[in-house]
Order: C-alpha cells, then sequence, then structure tokens
C-alpha cells in the first residue's frame, strides 16, 4: 500500500505547539492587509509568499484551470528547487496557460509591495529578478526574461478583490483548495456556469467584489 504524501507544511505545522500556531497566524493575517503601514520582517515576508501564490491561484482558475492546493511555507523553510509555496493544478485549460500562470503569481507579489496599487517598473523588475531564481526551469525562465504571460496583469489588477480574499486564507491557513478561489472570484454554486461566468470576468463585463 503507497503511503500518503506528507507535504512540508503538514509536516511543519504537526510540530507546532498549540502558542507557536496563534503567533504564526496573528503574524500572517498582520501581512494580509494591504497597504499596511509598520509591518514586521516576518509579516512582510509572508505577505510576499500569500500574495505571490494567491495571484498563481486566481489566475489559474480565471483562465480556466482547476486546482488542487495551493500553499505557503514558514519562513525559514523552502522546497528543494527554493520556492517558498506552491500551486498543484489538476486541470489546465484547453490550449494551457502555463505562462500566464507563472507571470501572476510575481505580479501579485509586486502589486502587494506596491500596497495594492499599480506596481513600478522597478518593483515588477526586484520581484521577478528574485522569482528567477527559483521555481523548476520553465517558470525561471519565463520570469527572467519577464515578457512571456504579462497580458495577464490586467486580469489579476480586475481580479484583485479575489487576490486578497485567497491570500488572506492563504496566510491565516497556510493553504487554499479550488473551492476557496472559486468562492473569491464570487462564481455561483451551479460548476456549470463557471466557463461563462469565468468568461466574463476575462472580458470584463462581470466585476470581482470584496
Amino acid at each position: 500500500m503507497k503511503t500518503a504524501e506528507v507535504s512540508p507544511l503538514d509536516l511543519w505545522w504537526s510540530q507546532l505547539s498549540p502558542e507557536s500556531r496563534a503567533a504564526f497566524a496573528a503574524a500572517t493575517e498582520a501581512a494580509a492587509r494591504v497597504g499596511a503601514d509598520g509591518l514586521t520582517d516576518d509579516e512582510r515576508e509572508y505577505g510576499n509568499r500569500a500574495f505571490h501564490e494567491a495571484g498563481h491561484c486566481v489566475a489559474a482558475v480565471a483562465l480556466g484551470a482547476r486546482i488542487d492546493r495551493g500553499y505557503i511555507l514558514h519562513r525559514g523553510l523552502e522546497e528543494d528547487d527554493g520556492t517558498t509555496g506552491r500551486v498543484v493544478v489538476a486541470a489546465m485549460p484547453l490550449g494551457g496557460a502555463d505562462a500566464e500562470i507563472a507571470y501572476a503569481g510575481p505580479w501579485a507579489q509586486a502589486k502587494f509591495r506596491a500596497g495594492g496599487g499599480w506596481p513600478s517598473p522597478q518593483i515588477v523588475a526586484s520581484v521577478m529578478a528574485a522569482s528567477a531564481g527559483a521555481g523548476r526551469g520553465s517558470d525561471r525562465h519565463r520570469c527572467r526574461l519577464g515578457s512571456e504571460g504579462r497580458d495577464v496583469v490586467g486580469l489579476i489588477d480586475r481580479c484583485w478583490p479575489a487576490v486578497v480574499a485567497v491570500a488572506r486564507k492563504l496566510a491565516r491557513d497556510g493553504e487554499v483548495q479550488h473551492k476557496h478561489v472559486v468562492a473569491a472570484l464570487g462564481l455561483s454554486a451551479d460548476e456549470s456556469r463557471h466557463p461563462f461566468e469565468l468568461a466574463a470576468i476575462r472580458a470584463g463585463m462581470r466585476a470581482v467584489r470584496a
């Protein structure tokens, strides 16, 4: 019988005391406040991680993919490839959207660093440079070039309330699932309507509200 794989997040969380879990939750909730002043280094780092993965999650679902889960790791922990979080995509849309999903993470992180406003080219370049050093080959290449997938920025900007909601969930709990992103995007309970609702969001004909 195959043993279920334990993620680094699950292993780390299981080893924390109740007091440490409460402290982590308090710090990461502060990091989820867009534009908050006076963040500590830990809060700022959690915010960077949460908004980065939230950008990947929201872009994936908005573009028609289905995700299994997205998660972030505690400060000081990272995956073998240098990443501090991950989004596991269960199914990609027809035609693919790898470049857009890859670009959305660092761009959402840059928008967080800009206080929720439109990030300057300097902030975007800084985040892209940092992202180029981690992740699997294709993601590193795209972030290093900073070109493929950049058309997704308009979608992420329109979906920003959903990105904030997903980042809050990540910062608070360390993990999100597909259903959490669906709820953040304001999609209906009837999954058969999701393709039409997502198409309207992509076209700018359906607003994503906080």
